[in-house]
């Protein structure tokens, strides 16, 4: 005889001190923005005594057990943290999108200065040009 067993989980209670949908939201964005930093931007932090986590956690005024319990809580309503988690996606990919579309313009705007810039060197060359013309033939015409 074989047997087959499924082990449950045992159901997460729903802590006291939950944090809300969208507050719970707003912090793993910020966790995942600050954590994707690479290099200077958490050298930074670390550097002024600060951990990303904690400034975070601070920013928020909430203690890490709090977080912890508030986060394994969703963690095993998946349909509740998927909708978190879908949400905390979808203000990166709009940031994202933000700060792309920022870039773009910067760029531009550089690209139509240095542009105008080429154009009145440009139009300076050329008034000299004619300038030097004009000379010459003011000379040629006196001899």
């Amino acid at each position: 005889m074989v047997s087959l067993g499924c082990e449950r989980k045992p159901k997460v209670e729903k802590p006291d001190n939950l944090i809300s949908k969208t507050e719970m939201a707003n912090i793993l964005y910020d966790m995942f923005i600050i954590s994707s930093s690479k290099g200077a931007s958490i050298d930074v932090l670390k550097d002024n005594g600060i951990q990303p986590d904690e400034y975070v956690l601070k920013k928020y005024e909430i203690d890490s057990l709090t977080f912890t319990t508030s986060n394994n809580y969703y963690a095993h309503n998946i349909k509740t943290y998927r909708d978190i988690l879908t949400s905390v996606q979808e203000r990166i990919e709009t940031q994202k999108e933000v700060l792309e579309a920022k870039i773009e313009n910067e760029q531009n705007a550089k690209k139509r200065k240095s542009d105008s810039i080429k154009e009145i060197q440009v139009q300076k060359r050329k008034a000299r040009i004619k300038e030097d013309s004009n000379k010459t033939l003011k000379n040629d015409s006196i001899l």
